[in-house]
């Protein structure tokens, strides 16, 4: 049967290969070429533009320093046919005067090379329903059907390598980034498997969705966690199709049942210093389900902590029939966000959130998955759980097998998480093309100045963003938003500051559409970059 389905799972990717999208054909970049002027340290960028209904597009250009893998290299001077609004066309020019000094900060000197990216969005709207309607029920039931067996680092070593292996195929089949590796935790061998989408406009900012795919010692592991897993690969293969602004990494954690070394190894060491967690969403058993009363309990002092949980609990007879959201203090607002997105896209599915004090330490029984490893090294992340042995019986037992799923609650529970993924992602309606290599010889660095590394994003923007400002020293720096007319709005920050990376933002909304100004003023140096806001 295993031999069968690895196929058939990815003749489906295969199957999926044209986005879902019959209204509004997305904009096609193509014919990028990219030319060095070494002597005034500019990079002249051409393309042609194409959209079938000719709707004005929003260009942005982003450069590459390790062929593709991540876009990093500042941007920040550019004209030309870049922002918004652009008209379809062909021999569109950027031209992008580089900092050389940046460059040789963050590649090296000597001779480099950069890939150039240009992405168009015509700003149609993305239908989350329709991304959804793509989620696969019976691909799903295959794959758990795949998993199913002893995934054991030594009692089952044989499918643990075969589902690290299939993972993987699948993961390359739908063309996402590889990045994969080993590790060793307390003398144990381990392998995280992880695909990277990253975000066309800005890839620094990265949401996750994660499971544990090893198993308990005894039990075949479907709904612990081979559900969590193939909802990840079903994400996977869903949403590689089509484009979001920011960044996504579909995790599959190893030596989770060894406690939490797997992503506890990955949160330590392999969290890259560039990339912003912006949340997890973690499936820890989603499958059970029970409509039983009183099939569902809850541990000892949950009536205290939860009162509110409690009595949606006790109010169904204590029935098993709901996904737990588990979120901590510092997760509350995604925890609301996957309520919401529950409500508005399953709303057959019942879900009941906790609120974890702290990172948990209270209530172990709401740690005991890969989310704790985020919570305790500060990023926001969920629990999404059926509840586990507070609810099923075969928790960690070889009963633990295809037929106790519940196909509909599993279908639904995962729709839910991979709406929330859409939506905080972001998907937009948009193309993209690179151009080939383009060599440059950089000189060795010398200190770096305020203006190499600024980034505000996203940008345009609905009036909620964030800024990323490299301080290269110790000094007073004052940070002002103004507006059209130079007239000062809000002070973002003004303050004695240490060197290194500051992160600043605005989430509430409350500027009208327009052109705006962000005014960094630090010891004596001092630039300026447009922001802008639509509607």
């Amino acid at each position: 049967m295993r031999s069968l389905l690895l196929p058939l799972l990815l003749a489906a990717a295969s199957f999926m290969a044209l986005p879902l999208w019959s209204q509004n054909n997305a904009p096609v970049v193509s014919n990028v070429s990219a030319v060095l002027d070494s002597l005034n340290h500019k990079v002249t960028v051409q393309f042609d533009l194409a959209d079938t209904e000719n709707d004005p597009m929003e260009i942005w250009l982003r450069v590459s320093g390790d062929d593709g893998l991540t876009w990093r290299v500042p941007v920040d001077s550019l004209s030309g046919d870049v922002g918004y609004p652009i008209a379809p066309g062909t021999g569109k020019t950027i031209q992008w005067l580089y900092d050389q000094n940046a460059l040789s900060t963050l590649l090296g000197a000597g001779n480099q090379v950069l890939v150039v990216r240009v992405s168009a969005d015509d700003h149609i709207p993305m239908d989350i329903a329709q991304i959804l309607s793509a989620v696969d029920s019976a691909r799903m039931m295959g794959g758990l059907a795949f998993l199913e067996g002893i995934r054991h680092r030594s009692a089952g070593p044989a499918h643990h390598q075969e589902v690290r292996d299939s993972l993987s195929v699948i993961r390359d089949a739908v063309g996402l980034q590889d990045w994969n590796y080993s590790f060793n935790a307390v003398g144990l061998a381990g392998h995280n498997l992880i695909g990277r989408k990253y975000g066309l406009q800005d890839d620094a900012p990265t949401w996750y969705i994660s499971a544990h795919f090893d198993s308990e010692i005894n039990t075949p592991g479907v709904d612990d966690n081979a559900s969590g897993t193939i909802a990840v690969m079903e994400a996977m293969q869903v949403l590689s199709q089509y484009n979001f602004k920011e960044s996504i990494r579909f995790m599959a954690f190893d030596l989770e049942e060894d406690g939490l070394l797997g992503s506890f190894n990955y949160v330590q060491n392999h969290v890259e210093p560039w990339e912003s967690v912006e949340g997890v969403l973690n499936m820890e058993m989603i499958g059970y389900y029970s409509n039983a009363p009183g099939s569902q309990t809850v541990p000892f002092g949950f009536n205290l902590l939860f009162p509110d949980a409690y009595a949606q609990v006790q109010a169904d007879s204590s029935r098993g029939n709901f996904l737990t959201n588990v979120s901590n203090t510092g997760s509350e607002w995604l925890m609301r966000q996957l309520d919401t997105c529950a409500s508005l896209y399953v709303p057959g599915l019942r879900v009941i959130g906790l609120v974890a004090p702290g990172n948990g330490i209270p209530t172990p029984d709401l740690r005991r998955s890969d989310h704790a490893s985020f919570w305790d090294a500060g990023h926001p992340a969920l629990m999404l759980t059926d509840g586990a042995n507070l609810r099923n019986p075969n928790y960690h037992m070889p009963g633990d097998s295809l037929g106790t799923i519940h196909p509909g609650f599993y279908f639904n529970s995962a729709k839910a998480v991979i709406a929330t993924l859409i939506k905080q992602a972001q998907p937009i309606h948009a193309g993209s093309a690179l151009s080939s290599g383009l060599s440059i010889n950089l000189p060795v660095s010398v200190p770096v100045l305020l203006s190499s590394h600024l980034k505000i994003y996203p940008n345009p923007n609905d009036g909620k963003f964030h800024v990323d400002l490299q301080v290269p020293e110790s000094g007073r720096l004052k940070v002002d938003i103004l507006d059209a007319q130079g007239k000062r709005i809000v002070t973002l920050h003004d303050a004695e500051t240490a060197a290194g990376t500051l992160k600043l933002g605005w989430d509430k909304r409350s500027f009208a559409p327009g052109n705006y100004m962000l005014d960094c003023s630090f010891e004596g140096r001092h630039l300026m970059r447009k922001i802008s806001v639509v509607p």
